[in-house]
């Protein structure tokens, strides 16, 4: 069902989503574990399944259309949720604002190309002189970075502020990626340092890349 449909309530989607909070735990703690080093009482398994007859009715999006839509976001979101407790797994479901991995460079205004049948991806990228011209001051939150802390806050307040016992649950954020990925969106290309010659370049592209990964988040309050 795409696009969205008019009679599709968005505030039905917490009731559509309904895991077994004790499973939930549970999958948490064999998860956590695993990540801390320390042996679950059985080793983490997880997959996902099929929709209940009634979670077919959530609006299916494709990638263009939840990208420009907080509601079709959520909606594709949550039906990729919704399948992870209806499978019982040491899965947790979680949702996010699915805008892309060059996301963040939104913020020092370069913005990504969005397809209907793929997930958006950037063309552009900053050259040398860019980069070494760049200051603190340039990276703001903008254009669909701010998109994606709008559906973000739009999530927080359908999926989880009308459902008791669900006030610790956040929408997970955006794909920000780690600081040599964010790099390598920048230019294009992360240099190799044993063949590259500007030592000034390449001590400050991992500082832009960090500032990049940390300004913007810092800037964002939707998950106060």
């Amino acid at each position: 069902m795409s696009p969205m449909n008019k009679t599709f309530d968005v505030k039905r989607l917490p009731d559509l989503l309904s895991p077994d909070r004790q499973r939930k735990d549970l999958a948490r703690r064999r998860q956590s574990a695993v990540w801390r080093g320390e042996k679950p009482d059985h080793f983490p398994i997880c997959f996902s399944t099929g929709l209940t007859e009634e979670q077919e009715h959530i609006p299916d999006a494709n990638f263009k259309e939840a990208f420009y839509s907080k509601e079709l976001m959520l909606c594709s979101q949550l039906r990729a949720a919704c399948a992870v407790p209806n499978a019982r797994s040491d899965a947790v479901p979680s949702i996010r604002s699915n805008l892309g991995t060059g996301i963040l460079l939104a913020c020092i205004g370069l913005e990504q190309t969005v397809y209907d049948d793929k997930m958006p991806w950037l063309h552009e990228h900053l050259t040398r002189k860019d980069i070494a011209k760049l200051e603190p001051a340039d990276i703001n939150i903008q254009g669909s970075f701010a998109r994606g802390i709008d559906q973000m806050r739009f999530f927080k307040d359908i999926n989880f502020g009308h459902v008791p016992g669900r006030k610790h649950d956040h929408p997970f954020e955006q794909d920000l990626e780690l600081c040599r990925q964010t790099g390598t969106v920048y230019f294009g290309n992360w240099p190799k340092y044993e063949e590259e010659t500007d030592r000034q370049y390449v001590r400050r592209l991992p500082k832009w890349a960090a500032r990049g990964c940390l300004i913007p988040q810092v800037g964002c309050e939707w998950g106060e």
